[in-house]
């Protein structure tokens, strides 16, 4: 088999993650939005409304972390994420290959010591509950992150199978 036909093998895994991490996106969002809604509505009509709901906004900073690490895989999927790009393509025309590839093990890095270091924090805080809501743990938020990390770093590899991708396809076409 050669490198074009293995380097077509990522794109159904490229797709699958995009999906997920999209659809996960817009469900975290839905219920911050839902939860947002619901405190500040408890909040204008507590005159009328006999409870409260303090544990929404934990559950929504939570939520919004969750959110937050999310979108790093899903940006770097959609290549959308920060990134020196821009600069280095317009002043390194014939090295930028090379510099973006440097960058990206460089981010590779960061994320697996991202990993790691919500890997390493998941059994002091398993127990460390949420003070409204008992139900997640702050071990849960950390074993999520280093999930995400390690979909980040898999998000970077196919990223820069894309790029060998289309540099064989030129290649080919000449």
């Amino acid at each position: 088999m050669n490198l074009k036909k293995k380097i077509e093998l990522y794109k159904p895994i490229r797709d699958w993650l995009y999906k997920i991490l999209g659809y996960f996106g817009v469900l975290l969002l839905s219920i911050i939005s839902v939860l947002v809604v619901l405190q500040v509505t408890v909040r204008t009509f507590s005159d009328f409304i006999p409870f409260s709901l303090g544990w929404s906004q934990e559950i929504s900073m939570f939520l919004y972390v969750i959110l937050v690490v999310t979108g790093i895989p899903y940006a770097s999927l959609r290549d959308e994420h920060i990134s020196i790009r821009p600069l280095i393509s317009k002043y390194a025309e014939g090295v930028y290959p090379y510099l973006v590839f440097i960058s990206d093990i460089l981010v590779a890095i960061l994320f697996i010591i991202m990993a790691y270091s919500s890997y390493s924090l998941i059994a002091g805080h398993s127990e460390t509950t949420l003070s409204t809501f008992s139900y997640l743990s702050h071990g849960d938020a950390y074993r999520y992150m280093t999930f995400v990390f390690i979909i980040g770093v898999l998000a970077l590899v196919i990223y820069n199978l894309d790029i060998l991708y289309k540099r064989l396809e030129v290649k080919h076409d000449k």
